[in-house]
């Protein structure tokens, strides 16, 4: 494929980020042997990258080591890296986050003739997400408002940023000088996203990102209508313990840790991730259903539920009790 891909890490030893990256690099590679990639890190990062965490330099054409303010904790760090990234690169490029796995030939993308091109957030535009899930909505509405001072326009995508097709154009690069400085303008209010700053520099560089097929940027969490047809499967780490997948859970990468390498069961895991889906496994389509998981009390009950915590065993044992006893109010 001509487009060249782009990953950019920022990681230290006690976090899973270099063990997302790998799995994800490994499984481009395995679907895309002429694949160019460059990885794109801070020195900090760079300096880490030796022994156990060097693996992912066989499937690197090139580290590009930045040196980057040492004001930004690391979160910072990796925004600051992705919203200049056109400037440290050269050639088409397509961006793919960390939190992916790559399952087929990426050779089509080479197809694309928009300057930016980028998947939308839950695969839809905002006024369906507003029908659909109002709470989310309302969050990004305030989340631009308060930033920026802008309204959202319903009828505008408010784009995934977890993969990016750029070509390397005088349009790409001032796009994404613009996300750069609206994201820098959002980090001093306190929010380090960087998707209400690209929703941002989108709108003042007249709309100028358009759709990607839907297939490179599967977004698990949201739904499940691209999963089949999937080039790249984005599962969200920081949201994964919602579904059942075993390659989305940090404890699968914190095995990776351990062994210090790919082993023949992660490889066959990433080589065969469609065929990964647990039983039981229940779709749930119910709106309300939907909902209750997205909130902030349905993550936090997922999560407590998932390490089997005594929050968790604390409000599950006064739900039975309550229970209990209107039964025998009943009687």
């Amino acid at each position: 494929m001509k487009t060249h891909i782009a990953y950019v890490l920022v990681s230290g030893p006690e976090d899973i980020y270099y063990e997302q990256a790998l799995l994800s690099a490994y499984s481009l590679m395995y679907h895309n042997k002429d694949a160019c990639i460059y990885l794109v890190v801070d020195k900090e990062t760079a300096s880490t990258l030796t022994g156990s965490r060097s693996e992912i330099s066989q499937y690197v054409k090139e580290m590009v080591v930045v040196d980057t303010p040492s004001t930004l904790n690391r979160k910072e760090t990796s925004r600051y890296l992705k919203t200049n990234l056109r400037h440290y690169l050269t050639g088409d490029i397509l961006f793919i986050d960390c939190d992916t796995i790559i399952c087929g030939d990426l050779s089509s993308v080479d197809e694309t003739t928009s300057d930016i091109a980028a998947v939308p957030n839950e695969h839809i535009n905002l006024s369906e997400l507003r029908d659909i899930n109002q709470e989310a909505y309302n969050d990004i509405s305030n989340k631009v408002n308060v930033l920026f001072g802008r309204h959202l326009v319903d009828t505008d995508y408010y784009f995934n940023s977890g993969v990016l097709y750029v070509k390397d154009t005088p349009q790409a690069k001032r796009f994404f000088d613009t996300w750069h400085h609206y994201w820098m303008l959002s980090r001093e209010k306190g929010c380090v996203l960087d998707q209400p700053s690209f929703y941002m520099a989108n709108r003042e560089n007249s709309l100028v990102v358009e759709r990607l097929d839907d297939i490179f940027n599967a977004q698990i969490c949201y739904t499940y209508k691209y999963f089949h047809e999937a080039r790249i499967i984005h599962y969200f780490s920081s949201i994964a313990v919602l579904n059942g997948l075993s390659f989305t859970h940090h404890d699968f990468y914190r095995n990776i840790k351990k062994e210090g390498q790919l082993n023949k069961e992660a490889k066959q895991t990433a080589i065969q991730c469609k065929r990964e889906i647990p039983i039981p496994a229940i779709l749930i389509t119910n709106k309300k259903q939907i909902n209750f998981l997205f909130s902030d009390l349905g993550l936090f009950l997922m999560n407590e539920y998932d390490k089997k915590s005594i929050i968790y065993r604390l409000i599950n044992s006064f739900y039975r009790l309550s229970k209990r006893i209107k039964s025998i109010c009943r009687r």
